[in-house]
């Protein structure tokens, strides 16, 4: 059977009341977090991984599908309704989608997300149906110093991305890994970094660890407002086919926007505001009329939501393929599959053959019901943006908290997210980002363990990580990626004196 009838076979399970019950409630428990200001998918799927993980590989792995996809649109809401992005890879959805608002037109610029989103979803599911086998081949020719190779070119790619603050890109990912090697060494056996303290020797929990970074500081950001609710009222007009007729009216652009996305959820670390961004810009600069963008035109809340839903599945076939997450969300998804006994890599289509075509009938079934929800639930996002700090500060802490404590049942858990919440907090004040971070902690065993087991099995000792078609291939595009901007630098420069 190929692949596409895999998928297609699939769908019946996922179709199952049971399961289509949790991947409802996920969709509109993401809808509902995206919408709200600072929280967003990962919050989300932080809070609802310890609650999961009570029910079958399946049903648990698409109710997270759920709150990621969904999360990922619900962010646009808030950027339209109030003009803060409920999610990072929303923040282009506001250029215009606020000045719509403005102008009395906010029902038909959530009807325009919610369609591009939809739209750039199913885009980026076709991408991975046609590519991760192709892609899941090649990644099994991987030895232990290609997968040490291929980490490292990510993180370098992570660094160089923002040539402005690369140092503190550098700092956040020597953070991560840091903490990911907290326990027992690897090699030797031998305790490291736990300061005396018997309850980190196995190492520091995920769960703890994500609740930290992301519901503990959002708790902190929050009690540092001084407004009594997150939002005020909008005004909402437009019809459902009004947003529809917007979407399609820029066949382009949306199209554009989709495989900029796509290309953005396939590099590790990168994640939907990098897509959603540099879809608007190229959106803008290929525009017929540039300066009607960011005055509330429809065509600047097309391309950004077509982006950032278009990472969604292809941040997904690194995370599958390789085991290395393109997002993170697809990182706590990684940890999900983990927790559940799988083994995300090359591997895993073959040990597991039905998850990958099941877990593309869930994104399936996903993004089918998020726009079904987004159409016939905008005229009530407003009251969704409208919660009250003071309900939504408890509720966040309390419920992510007890997820920390139920995820080992171990109360010194719950005083380390906090603990580390606190320092993480620090670290987003002080403009350190997040994803360095997480990407450092989830993969510094996966780094560390194919390190030395290519020192082990190689004659020639580092040079393995040289040797080969593959590695060649790797380092060269590592040393492109550094030397980028000052060969583009010199080659302008040797332009503009001709």
């Amino acid at each position: 059977m190929s692949f596409l009838g895999e998928v297609i076979s699939s769908i019946p399970i996922v179709l199952q009341p049971f399961n289509l019950l949790v991947t409802f409630i996920g969709v509109l428990v993401g809808i509902t977090f995206g919408a709200v200001p600072g929280i967003g998918a990962p919050l989300a799927m932080t809070m609802f991984l310890p609650m999961a993980f009570g029910m079958d590989p399946i049903p648990c792995l698409l109710i997270l599908l759920g709150l990621y996809f969904a999360a990922l649109y619900g962010g646009s809401i808030s950027s339209i309704l109030i003009n803060a992005p409920g999610t990072p890879a929303s923040i282009a959805t506001s250029y215009d989608g606020y000045p719509m608002s403005q102008k009395g037109e906010a029902g038909i610029a959530l009807n325009t997300s919610v369609v591009s989103s939809m739209f750039g979803g199913f885009f980026s599911i076709i991408v991975f149906i046609l590519f991760f086998n192709p892609l899941n081949e090649l990644f099994i020719e991987f030895g232990p110093s290609q997968l040490f190779v291929f980490v490292f070119i990510s993180f370098v790619f992570l660094t160089m991305l923002d040539k402005t603050k690369w140092d503190k890109v550098i700092v956040a990912t020597c953070v991560g890994l840091l903490l990911g090697m907290v326990g027992q060494d690897l090699i030797s056996g031998s305790i490291r970094y736990t300061f005396g303290y018997i309850y980190i020797e196995d190492g520091l929990d995920l769960i703890a660890v994500l609740t930290a970074w992301f519901a503990v500081t959002e708790v902190l950001f929050l009690i540092g407002k001084k407004e009594g609710s997150i939002a005020t009222d909008g005004i909402l007009k437009g019809s459902p086919l009004q947003g529809v007729k917007n979407c399609f009216k820029y066949p382009v652009t949306l199209i554009r926007s989709s495989i900029i996305g796509c290309v953005v959820g396939i590099i590790p670390g990168v994640g939907g505001s990098v897509a959603n961004v540099a879809a608007y810009s190229a959106a803008k600069s290929s525009s017929k009329h540039p300066e009607l963008f960011g005055t509330g035109y429809a065509e600047g809340v097309v391309a950004p939501e077509a982006a950032n839903n278009a990472v969604s599945a292809t941040s997904l076939i690194p995370t599958l393929a390789l085991g290395i997450p393109g997002s993170a969300p697809a990182a706590i998804i990684l940890g999900a599959l983990l927790m559940l006994g799988y083994r995300p890599g090359p591997g895993l289509a073959s040990t597991d053959p039905g998850l990958i075509p099941a877990l593309i009938a869930g994104m399936i079934t996903v993004n089918i019901l998020f726009c079904i929800v987004g159409l016939s639930l905008t005229n009530t996002y407003k009251k969704i943006t409208q919660v009250n700090i003071k309900i939504l500060i408890p509720l966040i802490i309390s419920l992510s908290l007890l997820g920390g404590y139920l995820s080992r049942f171990r109360i010194s858990d719950v005083f380390f997210a906090l603990l580390l919440g606190v320092f993480a907090y620090g670290t987003r004040k002080a403009k350190y980002p997040v994803t360095p971070m997480v990407l450092g902690f989830l993969l510094a065993t996966m780094i560390e363990e194919n390190f030395f087991k290519s020192l082990l099995i190689s004659d020639n000792g580092a040079l393995i990580f040289i040797q080969g078609p593959i590695n060649i291939f790797l380092v060269t595009v590592g040393i492109l990626i550094i030397c980028w901007q000052p060969l583009k630098k010199f080659f302008s420069n040797i332009t503009s004196s001709n």
